[in-house]
């Protein structure tokens, strides 16, 4: 199976942690595994990956194999918690943007995501996110773009940013390093601010 599960009998939040590319799994996939486990123990986690290289729209290794799947099987994973938290990098970011709109969770991070998949093989009624993130009016929503990419077909592009509604603060950068967010301090920061607020 494509996920990674601790949880605790106390907890009342539930961070839930999307992967990118399964060739980025050093940064996007589970590395937020050992970060978080050891900054925030107090906390229920949940990681998923998508090895399929298909922002989810495959499903989950061993718990699903689309996107309605993968939504019903976090239903039943958030439910009862006073707290729900989507993070992702990449397709991971668009996962947390897609999932926590649909499932109306209470706070969203994503770093660089694409915000319309445009290449074959997607689910049309999925290929865009903005609509459902629009709808979600009570997820609040912060996206991290990237300014310094300058080829617009490129999946990382500010493009993606600049597309999405303005319920969603986004986060302009030039240049997002999740390595460096992370060991810099600020990737604490960002957690620590929305499980504890």
């Amino acid at each position: 199976m494509d996920i990674l599960e601790f949880f605790h009998k106390s907890s009342d939040t539930l961070l839930v942690s999307f992967g990118g590319h399964f060739e980025d799994r050093r940064l996007g996939g589970f590395v937020f595994v050992n970060f978080l486990q050891q900054r925030f123990p107090h906390v229920d986690q949940l990681f998923l990956m998508d090895t399929h290289c298909s922002c989810y729209h495959k499903g989950v290794g061993g718990v699903s194999t689309n996107i309605d799947e993968t939504v019903a099987f976090l239903q039943g994973k958030i439910h009862g918690y006073d707290r729900v938290l989507f993070i992702g990098n990449s397709g991971g970011g668009y996962a947390a943007l897609l999932f926590g709109a649909l499932l109306h969770v209470h706070r969203v991070v994503a770093f660089v995501p694409p915000t319309l998949l445009m290449s074959p093989g997607f689910e049309d009624r999925y290929r865009d996110v903005v609509p459902f993130v629009e709808a979600a009016t009570q997820t609040k929503f912060v996206v991290y773009g990237d300014c310094s990419i300058t080829d617009e077909t490129h999946p990382h592009h500010i493009r993606h940013c600049n597309r999405l509604p303005q319920n969603v603060t986004v986060v302009r950068r030039q240049g997002i390093d999740l390595r460096k967010i992370r060991d810099s301090g600020e990737l604490l920061e960002i957690v620590s601010d929305i499980i504890c607020s």
